[in-house]
């Protein structure tokens, strides 16, 4: 039923509003002993939606900072390929442009939260979700700053 309520939202949206219908159900259920195998149903549940959540933060942050066609030409560039530089907006200057936006991101990261994330319901679960989102912040930090240098 809340998949179905949510189906018309956007991915951020659903995955908001997923999380929050699933940890009430959670929170609810978790009252009665016989429930354990629905609680870590619902757990699982709770934490792909919050992947969901993740992943577009990540790109979020990448939009905003100006850095989406890099980490994407980063991602995708094999060696064989040739020089980075050889693509368009990869050059020095572009790159510099590019890093010094997402040096300012860093020195200011809740400038740049998706919106839905004031609306999670349970504190644990924000917790968690800013626990994964520190990690994948330094992954992205490292894949740009090692690629590009």
């Amino acid at each position: 039923m809340c998949t179905m309520s949510a189906s018309n939202l956007g991915t951020a949206d659903m995955a908001t509003f997923m999380v929050n219908s699933l940890y009430m159900m959670k929170t609810t259920l978790a009252l009665f002993e016989f429930t354990d195998k629905r609680l870590e149903m619902l757990q699982f549940q709770i934490e792909a939606h919050l992947d969901t959540l993740i992943n577009e933060q990540a790109s979020y942050v990448l939009t905003r900072a100006g850095l989406s066609y890099i980490y994407n030409s980063l991602q995708q560039h094999k060696p064989e390929q040739g020089p980075l530089s050889n693509l368009p907006s990869m050059d020095s200057v572009s790159l510099k442009v590019a890093m010094a936006q997402f040096d300012r991101y860093l020195s200011a990261p809740d400038s740049l939260l998706m919106s839905q994330l004031n609306f999670l319901l349970s504190a644990t679960v924000n917790d968690v979700f800013f626990e994964v989102w520190k990690h994948e912040l330094y992954y992205l930090s490292l894949v740009l700053f090692f690629e590009y240098n």
